[in-house]
């Protein structure tokens, strides 16, 4: 089969879609199937030794919003059998998405949790607007991929096309060489570690609040808010400088994956109190690593709790706090919790069952 991904990023600083698309990628390319990801964010490059994945470069303006120049001679060459397309919102996207109609493409689209309207009332207007201009684009889909039941329920009337809901996957990298400095420096302490963009519907304030509340009950621990700016560092920051604990919040910005695997070897809580979320690879890996989890009601992965592998707090900082006292005054109980985490994702979460069963909605 030649399947053509196509995103807006394949940058691993981007997080988790940029993740998505390429584990995706690579396990179709091992499965036998040619695969090349189309994106205006990337270099052009082999992505495995196989040479069944590559990687080719979509040239757009004003920031991947602008019109790609040559789709149609470029997909033209490429003679897709599957157009697999990731996220929503770009219009290059939805060129693709007629190109495929037009040449009778069986085509089918990943919104990786970006149905979301977001917290910032301009943000919904804009999404509004757009769901308005591209509603022909989805409901013409061949399938809609889905992670969850909220974004099942939201596409079912919006596409024609069949919805296959499948979890994403999860890989644990065990940590090789040196810690980075910045961690060093943390040794033994109690570290407290939020992984994802600084973002408002990631909630890293909701972190930063219930932290400072407890701070002086927990006067060994550290939290740790690691991810790139998407707008809520300047608000952490001043909640740190205006708190005598300010100090022990770390913000050491994007992680890459071997400072993470270090980060989380020494992590004792994993805490995503997110607003919104389709399935949160932060979440998977930190189960993969073993950690016990405290997550937001609106976290989007359910059956880790219900495994006995994560907490819940219902939403506010207090209750996040009054959570991360009750957990840590266990440590025994940490370690069953994040076992059972462990289990659930070695046994149920894997990146080639994800692009297995990508591989039969395709034709489905």
């Amino acid at each position: 089969m030649n399947i053509v991904h196509v995103t807006p990023t394949l940058e691993v600083e981007a997080g988790g879609l940029s993740e998505a698309v390429f584990q995706i990628a690579s396990c179709q390319a091992k499965a036998g199937h040619v695969v090349t990801v189309l994106t205006p964010k990337g270099k052009e490059s082999p992505l495995l030794d196989t040479g069944r994945l590559r990687m080719k470069p979509l040239t757009v303006g004003l920031k991947g919003w602008g019109i790609p120049w040559g789709v149609g001679p470029l997909m033209n060459d490429l003679h897709p059998d599957q157009i697999h397309l990731h996220g929503l919102w770009e219009p290059f996207l939805h060129m693709v998405a007629r190109w495929g109609r037009g040449n009778r493409v069986r085509t089918g689209w990943t919104s990786h949790g970006m149905e979301a309207d977001g917290l910032q009332p301009q943000h919904r207007v804009l999404k509004a607007l757009l769901r308005t201009v591209y509603r022909v684009s989805w409901r013409q889909a061949d399938w809609i991929h889905v992670l969850n039941e909220d974004e099942a329920q939201h596409w079912a009337s919006r596409t024609n096309g069949t919805l296959h809901r499948i979890s994403n996957g999860a890989r644990s990298i065990d940590p090789e060489g040196s810690p980075p400095a910045w961690l060093k420096l943390l040794e033994g302490k109690r570290l407290i570690t939020f992984l994802g963009r600084l973002h408002p519907l990631k909630a890293p304030e909701v972190a930063a609040k219930a932290f400072l509340e407890i701070a002086d009950q927990i006067p060994d621990a550290v939290l740790i808010l690691a991810g790139s700016d998407s707008g809520m560092e300047k608000t952490v920051r001043d909640l740190m400088a205006s708190h005598p604990a300010g100090g022990r919040i770390v913000l050491p910005g994007w992680v890459d994956a071997q400072a993470k695997a270090h980060v989380l070897a020494r992590t004792h809580l994993f805490l995503h109190p997110s607003r919104s979320e389709g399935h949160s690879l932060a979440l998977l890996e930190a189960a993969a690593h073993g950690l016990p989890v405290l997550m937001s009601e609106s976290a989007g992965f359910p059956e880790l709790a219900e495994a006995g592998g994560a907490c819940v707090f219902p939403s506010t900082p207090e209750e996040c706090a009054d959570a991360i006292l009750e957990m840590l005054a266990d440590p025994e109980g940490l370690n069953e919790i994040g076992e059972r985490g462990r289990a659930l994702v070695t046994e149920s979460y894997s990146w080639s069952s994800t692009a297995a069963k990508l591989l039969a909605a395709y034709s489905a």
